[in-house]
């Protein structure tokens, strides 16, 4: 199945997002040659489980000294409709 994770953090969101790319999430994905941007603080992966995705969350988030992940939802993302958006700004 095909995760889509949700979460808010308590300060350095670009080094969870990096972290979770390093683990194989996306923040956009495309289709029909339409690229279409995920909201910040939301990703996806191919091929995961619900409980894979949320753990993953966790071990990124215990790796980085004083943060916290404050929510977090992990669905699964199999049907969508989407508005392609803007990519992100480079955080780095």
């Amino acid at each position: 199945m095909n995760a889509l994770i949700a979460y808010d953090v308590s300060g350095k969101q670009d080094k969870v997002k990096k972290g979770m790319q390093d683990k194989g999430y996306l923040d956009f994905w495309t289709h029909q040659g339409k690229t279409y941007n995920l909201p910040d603080t939301t990703l996806w992966k191919k091929n995961t489980t619900l409980d894979q995705a949320f753990d993953d969350l966790t071990a990124v988030v215990d790796s980085i000294p004083v943060i916290t992940v404050q929510r977090a939802v992990v669905t699964p993302c199999d049907e969508w409709v989407a508005i392609p958006g803007q990519p992100h700004a480079d955080t780095e």
